[in-house]
């Protein structure tokens, strides 16, 4: 009697224990699944969709209603950035504080992504003369990612036009150097109006630390 009453409890832990081994291999297996899923959607959506694509303003017709759209689509786009060749090709966002579209796409909504944007301190009508744009560095190359490749020279050298669409005007960008900082460099981070000698000291500062200039 006592030694089957030692087998059915030794059963039944045995029992419990292959019911819970089971539970965490659902539960491993479900959370494996999602952490691919949430690696698959950032990494596509870290590119501009097609549905996006849809609103770029075409140059010639930045004052017209392809610009419109896009600020009806979100009130906070400022602008739209591209770099040929590169991945570099998104709606440029404008919010009230620098964290605000860290983590928001350009429809508004949440994302791990975030978006491209001018720091909140710029004005929104790029009439400064030293702006700033945020972006994430995407390990895909999606927002700026692509920004790492500008440290081969050839890639450089091949990658130094870029156009700014805004809802007054179409600029021609060109990229004169890479330079690489922590976020506490002050000449380079430090932004409102600035005057003269501080834009001097900027360039000898970017010249002296440039990758290439």
């Amino acid at each position: 009697m006592f030694l089957h009453c030692i087998a059915s409890v030794l059963r039944l832990g045995y029992r419990l224990v292959v019911f819970l081994t089971a539970c965490m291999a659902v539960i491993m297996f479900c959370f494996s699944g999602y952490v691919l899923y949430d690696t698959f959607y950032l990494n596509r959506t870290a590119y501009t969709s097609f549905d996006l694509l849809q609103y770029k303003p075409k140059p010639k017709e930045a004052e017209t209603a392809g610009f419109e759209l896009l600020c009806e689509m979100n009130p906070d786009v400022v602008g739209w950035l591209e770099i040929p060749d590169t991945h570099i090709n998104y709606p440029v966002l404008h919010g009230e504080d620098d964290l605000q579209y860290a983590y928001t796409d350009a429809y508004g909504n949440p994302n791990m992504n975030g978006s491209i944007y001018l720091a909140a301190t710029n004005h929104a009508s790029f009439a400064e003369c030293y702006m700033m744009l945020y972006g994430h560095n995407m390990a895909n190359g999606g927002m700026f990612g692509d920004l790492k490749k500008y440290e081969d020279s050839d890639y450089f050298k091949n990658h130094q036009s870029g156009l700014l669409t805004t809802k007054d005007a179409v600029y021609t960008l060109m990229v004169y150097a890479c330079i690489e900082t922590d976020a506490y460099e002050s000449l380079v981070y430090t932004l409102g109006n600035r005057d003269t000698k501080s834009m001097e000291m900027l360039d000898f500062f970017i010249r002296e630390h440039a990758t290439y200039y």
